[in-house]
């Protein structure tokens, strides 16, 4: 992470509403501080009681808050990848094969979870960012048509196309 990354996680995270009480606390200021510095430039926190202090607790909260949990959402978006692979792999070798529609359900099912547990602007995030690591595309959730060349409906996180996405 650059320098200049750096100090715009930082200021945010001194702005967010649970820090910033901890920072203009007199108590709580110096263990605040001390947490900031461990979460945005990995320096450890030098005094073992205010790693079990409230104070602590809440900046580590709001880091995660301010950051949205990037490492979850990048092993989010991995495992998105690996099924988009599978999919596409089965999908090649028979576009209507009982391996293909298993793998095709797992996609479903992923981006199905992703919307409930994190709502539809934070999954559509998760969704496309695997689409761009697999650099392919991702399947619609509908039924297949009768004749097998296609699917029926669409939902808001897939193609229109099956195959390869061009950088």
């Amino acid at each position: 992470m650059s320098t200049t990354d750096r100090a715009a996680l930082e200021r945010k995270l001194r702005e967010h509403p649970l820090v910033a009480a901890r920072l203009r606390h007199e108590r709580d200021s110096q263990a605040a501080e001390a947490t900031i510095r461990e979460c945005v430039y990995g320096e450890p926190v030098q005094i073992s009681s205010w790693l079990r202090s409230s104070t602590y607790q809440q900046v580590k909260l709001a880091f995660s808050q301010v950051t949205g949990n990037r490492t979850i959402n990048d092993a989010l978006m991995q495992h998105g990848a690996e099924l988009l692979k599978m999919f596409h792999e089965h999908y090649n070798e028979g576009p209507v094969s009982a391996a293909t529609e298993f793998r095709r359900g797992l996609v479903t099912e992923w981006k199905s979870l992703l919307r409930l547990i994190y709502g539809e602007s934070t999954a559509e995030s998760i969704v496309l960012g695997a689409s761009k690591q697999a650099k392919l595309s991702i399947p619609p959730g509908g039924p297949l048509t009768p004749d097998g060349k296609g699917y029926f409906g669409f939902d808001s996180m897939c193609h229109t196309f099956i195959g390869p996405i061009e950088e």
